[in-house]
């Protein structure tokens, strides 16, 4: 392997008297980016020549090896709207400290990397590492109750945010088979990154379970949202809907999943017949378990799930409630250097 020609430790005549050098002049013997040194340098001071100054070599070697400077460093530039982009271009875009590669040619000012939804000029840069070489976050603190996070590194954080599970409907007995409620939905999953300081706050908000539907066919509620807010966004987990019970025999309605990043699972709206009656649907995502016929106790949902639905057995034999849906959660996830060994 070939070792480094001599680097650079500063820029040249970083302390020097110098010239900016301008893209255009009109001064007489004076350097631009444009021209260089104009033709009068180059002529006698007796026929009209001016001579090169001193300021305007120092600013030329200034202006040439500050970009040679931070290059040797591995630097990337940071997007300018002044400048024209080529494709394979990669720059780094201020305003959220991501890398993103030109993949067509465009003008100056045209649109800022982090602007260009519909990715037609510019995309997030992708190192072409293979799995097992992109650096991994190393540690997860996970949030179940609102308040403020507080960041305990400088860094990358990935959040990820899911909102609480709906509740499951209630059983019903009041038909001659019975009926069993349908299972509730998951909360929603939003997902973002965001560059934390040490120290540095992020609300959060965590959206509560919902209950589940009284014995009788009653109906679950809503999962509540949970969010999370830093650096003025918001990433938002919905919360998973309630389910019902159709008071007859068929299916109940099942409750929908919540809004995200990730839809929610949606619950289980079959309704399983035994021995003349219903059991319970079970819930969305990491939802309650089909309840068990005649226990009147199904299974709550957990982690953002919903709630399994109640079962109902025949000509009144008993109507169980349904089950209260997971309560959400939030996860910050980031690299600990500390514990790299």
């Amino acid at each position: 392997m070939a070792s480094n020609p001599t680097l650079l430790t500063q820029p040249i005549a970083t302390n020097g008297t110098k010239n900016a050098i301008p893209n255009t002049t009109t001064t007489p013997g004076k350097m631009s980016q444009d021209q260089g040194f104009p033709s009068e340098t180059s002529m006698p001071l007796g026929a009209g020549g001016v001579a090169p100054s001193r300021e305007d070599f120092n600013g030329a070697f200034n202006l040439l090896s500050a970009l040679l400077y931070y290059a040797q460093k591995g630097f990337t530039f940071n997007y300018d709207n002044t400048q024209n982009y080529y494709t394979g271009c990669i720059v780094i875009d201020p305003s959220d400290g991501l890398r993103y590669e030109c993949i067509v040619d465009m003008a100056a000012g045209t649109v800022a990397p982090h602007d260009d939804s519909t990715n037609t000029y510019w995309q997030i840069f992708k190192s072409g590492l293979e799995a097992d070489q992109i650096p991994a976050f190393n540690k997860r603190d996970v949030i179940i109750t609102s308040g403020s996070y507080t960041a305990p590194v400088t860094g990358w954080y990935k959040i990820t945010v899911k909102g609480g599970g709906g509740g499951g409907g209630g059983g019903n007995s009041t038909v001659s088979q019975g009926t069993g409620g349908a299972g509730g939905g998951e909360g929603g999953t939003s997902i973002g990154f965001e560059h934390m300081t040490a120290g540095q706050n992020a609300t959060v908000i965590i959206g509560a379970g919902g209950s589940g539907g009284a014995a009788g066919a009653g109906t679950g509620s809503d999962g509540g949202d949970s969010t999370v807010t830093v650096n003025a966004n918001t990433y938002t987990g919905g919360g998973g809907g309630g389910a019902g019970n159709m008071n007859a025999i068929g299916n109940a309605t099942s409750g929908k999943g919540g809004t995200g990043t990730i839809v929610g699972e949606s619950g289980g709206s079959t309704i399983v017949s035994y021995n003349s009656a219903m059991t319970g649907a079970q819930g969305g995502g990491a939802g309650g378990a089909v309840s068990v016929l005649l226990s009147g106790v199904p299974a709550d949902g957990v982690n953002g799930g919903g709630g399994a639905g109640g079962s109902g057995t025949y000509n009144n034999g008993g109507s169980y409630a349904g089950s209260a849906g997971g309560d959400g959660f939030a996860w910050f996830e980031y690299f600990d250097a500390s514990l790299n060994p």
